[in-house]
């Protein structure tokens, strides 16, 4: 599809995220050739951002089923976090919220994206 695009001379942009449910490392170092390989072959703009997990979101709301651990109990809880700065508010069973962004960081170096 991206040779098509760029064959048409289509411009394309590409949103990556680390922190998925299910995401295994595995996952993490294919998406890592993955947004190298785009780096290399196409110009297309790469867009990398981390997913917070928002209060009554699905996500949030059924967390056992995504197997997330939710960092926040409350609405309060959330907008006490953002008072200080930022916070993803979860964390995997394969990434703690720090290696969630760690992922995000290294994935934005791959891309050469600030």
């Amino acid at each position: 599809m991206l040779d098509y695009l760029k064959i048409n001379n289509v411009k394309t942009e590409l949103y990556f995220t680390s922190g998925l449910a299910f995401e295994t490392k595995e996952d993490f170092y294919m998406t890592l050739g993955f947004i190298d390989h785009i780096k290399e072959n196409y110009s297309s703009v790469l867009a990398i951002f981390p997913i917070e997990l928002e209060p009554c979101s699905l996500f949030s709301l059924k967390s056992a089923k995504y197997k997330l651990k939710i960092n926040r109990k409350s609405y309060e809880d959330y907008i006490n976090v953002h008072k200080k700065g930022h916070s993803l508010g979860y964390s995997t069973d394969v990434f703690s919220e720090k290696e969630i962004m760690n992922n995000i960081e290294k994935m934005k170096e791959v891309a050469g994206v600030a």
